[in-house]
């Protein structure tokens, strides 16, 4: 299914930027105020990423969450 197939993508670029930035999971976990557990959830693709902690997520990697977002729509078609 589609839908898997773009979490899978999302939470394998999220996993590839952290770890760039040498980050933990329980480093990008603090500072969102949730587990590291579920942290890996989202970087595994096991769990749907809610918009609000993608816009966070994007901030503390410094990336711009517009053009993430954009290249993230073709692992929807």
């Amino acid at each position: 299914m589609a839908i898997n197939r773009y979490y899978e993508w999302v939470g394998s670029e999220l996993k590839r930027v952290r770890l760039d930035r040498k980050l933990t999971l329980e480093d990008v976990g603090d500072r969102l105020g949730i587990v590291k557990r579920m942290m890996k959830y989202y970087e595994d693709g096991e769990s749907k990423l809610p918009a609000h902690i993608l816009i966070k997520l994007c901030d503390i990697y410094n990336i711009d969450y517009n053009d993430f977002v954009k290249r993230s729509t073709e692992y929807l078609d």
